[in-house]
């Protein structure tokens, strides 16, 4: 195997996997604009990991560090610090709508407060920063345009079943939990109807109705490598 060789391949893999999901989406991103002329937009940069990694045997038991954990629901992430305020960079999300937004997630999975934090581990990366420039250049003669990140702890994806399967012993990936799958889309619909109605956490939020407002959700899916701890 040459260098030479291992950029082509590289080059070859990337013009048929990443590249094209970055085409794809500033082509979806571009119809949303143009069909929404002057409705708000919230760009979100969905990913997920774990708060254990794997073991030999595959059994992903190991605790990571507290300084590498998440909170038990999502991170939410805008480039900030643990307030969601600007640190040294520039916030992709004022810091006020971003905890208004991870309210109305709070609220809509009936999880405590302490099930999200902001900005930890993550601080949100290439994606929302690429996002949030184009974004402030074409989304003109809007009412905002925002960009963040969310961190799922993945066991709240997985749901209790699949969660307490992963930390056998084993290769497989287990059978996906439809139900689980199913109650988490519900709250996330649940979540996007308090955002939009603009609910800041004041009022019943059973009581609330949504306005009409473009959402992308950008469900960048990372490839579970089981990790190994060594």
């Amino acid at each position: 195997v040459t260098w030479e060789g291992l950029m082509f391949a590289l080059q070859s893999s990337a013009e048929r996997g990443a590249l094209v999901y970055e085409a794809t989406l500033q082509r979806v991103l571009e119809t949303v604009l143009a069909s929404q002329a002057t409705a708000s937009l919230y760009f979100i940069s969905l990913h997920d990991t774990s708060n254990r990694q794997m073991r030999n045997d595959g059994a992903i038991v190991v605790e990571r560090p507290s300084r590498s954990r998440l909170p038990s629901l999502a991170s939410f992430s805008n480039l900030g610090n643990a307030t969601a305020e600007a640190d040294v960079d520039a916030v992709t999300t004022p810091g006020h709508e971003l905890r208004r937004i991870a309210r109305a997630w709070v609220s809509a999975f009936g999880a405590p407060n302490s099930a999200v934090n902001f900005n930890h581990p993550y601080k949100g990366g290439h994606e929302i920063r690429r996002w949030s420039s184009w974004l402030s250049t074409n989304c003109k003669g809007r009412r905002s345009c925002n960009t963040f990140q969310v961190e799922f702890e993945r066991a709240a994806l997985v749901g209790d079943q699949v969660d307490q399967t992963l930390r056998l012993p084993g290769a497989e990936w287990p059978e996906v939990e439809a139900s689980h799958v199913a109650h988490v889309a519900e709250r996330l619909k649940s979540a996007g109807h308090l955002v939009r109605s603009g609910w800041d956490g004041t009022a019943d939020a059973k009581e609330v109705d949504s306005e009409r407002v473009s959402i992308v959700l950008s469900a960048k899916a990372k490839e579970d490598t089981r990790e190994v701890s060594v």
